[in-house]
């Protein structure tokens, strides 16, 4: 009886250690800016350029085991009073530009 207890603590255990993402070396480098950052959807402030960038994501859903299947790109910066995130996500499935719904005026 013994055993067996033993046995199924320790697969639970592996089955736990083996499902987390290792993200210790995951790390964003993030500049402060002086720059005016002007909340229009538009990235075209030198901080935007010169930003880190992450990418290559993990889904974490249903199992975190498999790249993201749809890129994506953050990046980050802050100044004395904000901090700013900008967040792009690629449409794997279309080629060239395509129509989205505006969400300015919501």
């Amino acid at each position: 009886m013994h055993f067996r207890v033993t046995f199924l603590n320790l697969l639970l255990f592996s089955s736990f250690l083996y499902s987390q993402v290792n993200t210790h070396d995951y790390r964003l480098s993030i500049q402060k800016t002086n720059e005016k950052i002007k909340i229009d959807s538009i990235l075209d402030e030198t901080i935007w350029k010169n930003a880190a960038v992450a990418k290559d994501f993990f889904m974490i859903t249903p199992v975190d085991t498999g790249k993201a299947n749809q890129f994506s790109e953050a990046r980050m910066s802050f100044d004395e009073e904000n901090i700013y995130i900008s967040i792009i996500f690629f449409n794997n499935d279309t080629q060239g530009e395509y129509v989205v719904e505006s969400l300015n005026g919501i």
